[in-house]
């Protein structure tokens, strides 16, 4: 799969007013800043919304220093949400 095709969420904002975009920009970058890179291992895999009718593909990850709950922590602080 492409790079670009792959991501992982943190925080899901739904729908975002174009206004608040670059606020939204500020924050997750200064989220970013305040995070060191991290390793994580494939635990899980899964698709939506059947095996056999896969539309999505996601796989969970192994975060035993719970880093990514972290960076989402600090997303719902930042973003104040």
């Amino acid at each position: 799969m492409p790079s670009p095709n792959q991501h992982v969420t943190v925080k899901f904002l739904g729908s975002t007013w174009p206004r608040d975009l670059d606020g939204v920009l500020a924050c997750v970058g200064d989220v970013a800043t305040r995070h060191e890179p991290l390793e994580t291992r494939v635990s899980e895999l899964g698709a939506f919304p059947s095996p056999r009718r896969a539309r999505v593909l996601w796989v969970g990850l192994d975060d035993p220093g719970a880093m990514l709950a972290r960076i989402a922590a600090d997303l719902d602080d930042t973003l104040d949400i």
